[in-house]
């Protein structure tokens, strides 16, 4: 994995919210677990590029980041499909990033904390998240953005299918 993420919005380079990962569990750099609600397992993104500890890197959501995961969301052609596209529209300026199966997309924005949630559509899934929660990144971005936008609004009604 490349030692820096070029795309990655400095609000997310800059927090202390990034750890290692071994497949898609979360690792501190000194190679022991690391946990989604506790921050002195954490480190800045500089520590964790400097780490040799496993496979890649992580960052753990909350203090206001936070990941749309869509689940089968990409052909076997490598295309993004129709519904998850349709969901990307709603989400506009979010950094996107293919997920480690090659067949999600995670979609990083700001949104306020609460529990997550998870709901059909289409022929996937999507999952939401804004707090005490790792998400395994792969550095596969399909765009950069210089910051995140705000996930309220923008014609996604989280309030609605969240509630």
């Amino acid at each position: 994995m490349r030692a820096t993420f070029p795309g990655v919005p400095l609000e997310m380079v800059r927090a202390p919210r990034w750890v290692r990962r071994v497949g898609k569990r979360p690792v501190r750099v000194n190679g022991r677990a690391a946990s989604s609600t506790s921050p002195g397992t954490w480190a800045t993104f500089a520590e964790v590029a400097a780490s040799d500890w496993g496979s890649g890197f992580g960052f753990m959501l909350g203090d206001g980041f936070a990941c749309v995961d869509l689940d089968n969301a990409v052909n076997e052609a490598g295309c993004v499909k129709l519904w998850a596209r349709e969901v990307l529209e709603l989400l506009p300026g979010g950094l996107v990033e293919r997920s480690m199966s090659g067949t999600g997309l995670h979609v990083y924005g700001k949104y306020k904390e609460r529990p997550g949630a998870c709901f059909a559509w289409g022929d996937g899934r999507i999952e939401f998240y804004s707090r005490a929660r790792f998400i395994a990144m792969t550095g596969d971005f399909l765009n950069e953005v210089e910051t995140l936008p705000d996930f309220k609004g923008g014609g996604f009604e989280w309030e609605f299918l969240l509630a």
